[in-house]
């Protein structure tokens, strides 16, 4: 170890001794009053107001962009809806047209009976006063060989117009909260430029 070594003091150690130690400084109250201002009030007063009334415009606004989110969302929901209510409506449609099909096949085989023809033959000449009592029943008949035959169209029409139902419902509530938050989000961004105008931001 070096002489020199021996004598060396620590920087720590240096900090702490009075003669290295930062000099405290006061400041004398004339070059304290050179700096310090007195504000009137009233200029406080407004600049808080005008505060606020910036607050209120971006209140106005950040509400405005939160419903175009919102509506935005529903768009994401509604579009697949609208497209499976499509698809439905077509499929309901087709199956439609199939049972009308099936119906009048039907009715047509059903009067094309010999045993339909001979028993309204006979009805005509012999008693024409139940021939209504006859159609009624004969389109009773139909509607029963059609659903015999068709029971599985049936039910699935069924739960067609059950499911067109339930989407028609959901679409047309989507649809109504789309419009109403477009609207709002609109009116909002207005009153927020029209409140600019009148507080003087514009």
């Amino acid at each position: 170890m070096s002489k020199n070594s021996k004598s060396a003091v620590a920087l720590s150690e240096l900090a702490v001794m009075p003669q290295f130690a930062a000099p405290v400084v006061e400041i004398t109250p004339e070059v304290l009053s050179m700096i310090v201002m007195d504000i009137d009030p009233a200029l406080i007063e407004a600049a808080e107001l005008k505060e606020a009334r910036l607050d209120e415009i971006r209140a106005k606004k950040d509400e405005a962009k939160r419903l175009i989110a919102l509506y935005h969302e529903i768009a994401k929901t509604l579009n697949p809806l609208c497209d499976e209510y499509d698809s439905v409506e077509e499929e309901r449609k087709l199956l439609k047209g199939v049972l009308e099909d099936a119906l009048l096949a039907s009715r047509i085989t059903l009067a094309n009976h010999p045993k339909v023809l001979e028993n309204k033959a006979q009805i005509v000449k012999a008693a024409p006063n139940l021939m209504a009592e006859f159609n009624e029943k004969f389109n009773a008949a139909v509607i029963k060989q059609t659903q015999i035959a068709q029971a599985d169209n049936i039910a699935r029409m069924k739960a067609l117009d059950a499911s067109f139902a339930e989407l028609d419902k959901k679409t047309a509530q989507l649809s109504k909260q789309y419009d109403e938050y477009k609207a709002l989000s609109t009116r909002l961004f207005a009153e927020a430029d029209q409140l600019k105008v009148e507080y003087g931001f514009a």
